[in-house]
């Protein structure tokens, strides 16, 4: 029980820095798809956020699944 909430309160800080990464990155891509394709802002953010929530790199997606077979 307390080792699970330690590991919670240890990992709020890294949450929040990934969230605070998603959010610049998604608005300079944001503005970047803008810039060039136009259309709303609001909707290229919410795109770019989407992409960064689900989007894994194909060396991450090999590492996790390397692990699963050991």
């Amino acid at each position: 029980m307390f080792s699970s909430l330690i590991d919670i309160i240890f990992a709020l800080p890294t949450l929040g820095f990934g969230l605070l990464f998603l959010f610049i990155a998604g608005t300079i891509g944001a503005w970047g798809f803008q810039l060039i394709f136009g259309g709303n802002f609001w909707v290229w953010f919410a795109v770019m956020v989407i992409i960064g929530l689900f989007y894994k790199p194909p060396a991450l997606r090999k590492g996790r699944e390397e692990e699963g077979r050991g």
